[in-house]
C-alpha cells in the first residue's frame, strides 16, 4: 500500500517522504491514522522541531494531504524536481 519514512537533515530537522499505491484511496482513514501516529512518534522520539516535506506543485491531492496532516505551505520551489518540475515546500514546526 505504501512506504513512509523520515530522514534527518541535522538535529531537530527532518524530511518526511512517502511512496504510495492507489490502494491508499481504498483505505484512506486507516492510512491517515497510521501516518499521524508514525509522525507523532518520530517527532517525539527524535525530538524534531521541524518536519518538512515537498510535493509536486500540480498535485492537489498531495497538497491537501499534507495540509490535513498539519503541514503548512511555505513556498514554491521552481525547477526543483529532476525534471525541472515545480514543487511546494510544506513544514510542521513545533
Amino acid at each position: 500500500v505504501c512506504i513512509e519514512g523520515v530522514s534527518p537533515i541535522w538535529p531537530g530537522v527532518a524530511v518526511a517522504w512517502s511512496l504510495t499505491s492507489d490502494l491508499i484511496f481504498k483505505y484512506p482513514k486507516s492510512y491517515y491514522k497510521a501516518t499521524k501516529q508514525f509522525m507523532a512518534a518520530i517527532i517525539e522520539d527524535w525530538k524534531i522541531h521541524r518536519l518538512q516535506a515537498t510535493t509536486y506543485a500540480d498535485d492537489p491531492v498531495a497538497c491537501n494531504w499534507l495540509k490535513h496532516l498539519g503541514f503548512e505551505r511555505e513556498g514554491l520551489m521552481r525547477g526543483y524536481g529532476p525534471d525541472k518540475s515545480d514543487h511546494i515546500m510544506y513544514a510542521k514546526v513545533n
